[in-house]
């Protein structure tokens, strides 16, 4: 099972904190070494999901955590509102 290595929390309750989660999300994926595809799919993914949280779920936060297993590093992204839920 992969470690959490680190892991913070960005709240997303405006158009302003959706930037702010595209732009953490960038720097991760480029810190991590992925591939210029790979960045743009977890940014892409990230944007749509906070979107989705704000408009949707009327805000919440979305925690970030770099995983390790062995050599390998991976990015994880809960998304977590207080919305109807579906």
């Amino acid at each position: 099972m992969p470690a959490v290595k680190s892991s913070d929390t960005l709240p997303v309750r405006s158009e302003q904190d959706i930037v702010a989660v595209r732009q953490m999300v960038r720097k991760l994926a480029q810190d991590l070494k992925f591939s210029l595809v790979d960045q743009t799919k977890m940014v892409t993914a990230a944007s749509e999901l906070a979107r989705n949280t704000l408009v949707y779920g009327g805000g919440g936060d979305m925690r970030w955590e770099i995983l390790t297993d062995g050599l390998r590093s991976g990015l994880r992204l809960p998304f977590e509102d207080n919305g109807p839920g579906i």
